[in-house]
């Protein structure tokens, strides 16, 4: 699957990439990964991309700031039917690629401190499955 990795953290940020992931992938199935800092406008972050996702994985970085992953799904799930919950960044990353189709685009957004943590995985195991 084409993989999208987004530093967007706060709502404006997150609605141009929620709106350049529609014009570019149109009538594609859209797998997010998303976790946030809970001194963010975390609410309209994860709503903004649950409404996207046809799944939405819900995580968290190893950061003090976090929202917990539980959290971030609780949110999402008023607007995405099909949400995951996985706590740590490399295993919400292994579980997009698994439920991923190769016609898929997995969404990986939220707080710059778990992108830098997904970013790692990506150049640790090179798109392992």
């Amino acid at each position: 699957p084409d993989v999208l990795i987004d530093g967007g953290h706060n709502s404006d940020g997150v609605r141009c990439t929620v709106e350049a992931v529609k014009k570019l992938y149109p009538g594609r199935r859209i797998l997010g990964v998303i976790g946030v800092c809970k001194d963010k406008e975390y609410q309209e972050t994860v709503s903004a991309v649950a409404q996207l996702c046809d799944v939405l994985i819900a995580t968290q970085a190893d950061t003090p700031r976090r929202l917990d992953a539980a959290q971030v799904a609780r949110v999402a799930q008023a607007h995405c039917n099909h949400v995951l919950v996985a706590e740590k960044p490399e295993e919400a990353i292994r579980l997009a690629l698994r439920e991923a189709a190769p016609q898929d685009v997995i969404l990986c957004c939220g707080s710059l401190y778990w992108i830098g943590d997904i970013r790692t995985y990506f150049h640790k195991n090179a798109f392992e499955r």
